[in-house]
């Protein structure tokens, strides 16, 4: 087929869908929305490849974290997701203290159906219920 990274003079790159940018980064993807829009029509480039290929070829590019090894790419994107137990795993009550002492920032999945009192129990640790 058609090569169409030809057409564009940019290096392709890609990571993962889940991703937290700066709001500085924010407002240059912004900026290029029209550029995002032709990346995206040419149907090569998903949500794994887009912000990571216009970050890549922007001057935010020497602001990226740098994933080292042995690091996956969920805890490079500082969420706590149990791959082991499930696809993920539903986090209930029982791993509120696991939660709370991991070093990331955002965590997967939670299903209130499931267990409701995680969803209480993070909240009050965050200070979002009183």
């Amino acid at each position: 087929g058609y090569d169409y990274t030809r057409r564009l003079p940019i290096e392709i790159k890609k990571g993962s869908g889940w991703f937290s940018i700066t709001h500085g980064f924010a407002g240059y993807l912004l900026q290029r929305a029209a550029e995002t829009r032709k990346m995206l029509r040419l149907g090569m480039f998903t949500d794994e490849h887009f912000v990571q290929t216009i970050l890549w070829n922007s001057p935010y590019r020497e602001n990226r974290f740098i994933l080292e090894p042995p690091m996956a790419n969920c805890e490079a994107n500082m969420r706590y997701i149990d791959w082991q137990r499930g696809e993920p795993y539903v986090l209930t009550s029982e791993d509120f203290e696991t939660l709370v002492a991991s070093p990331m920032l955002f965590a997967r999945k939670f299903d209130e159906n499931k267990d409701m009192e995680i969803i209480r129990l993070l909240s009050r640790y965050c200070g979002e219920e009183k």
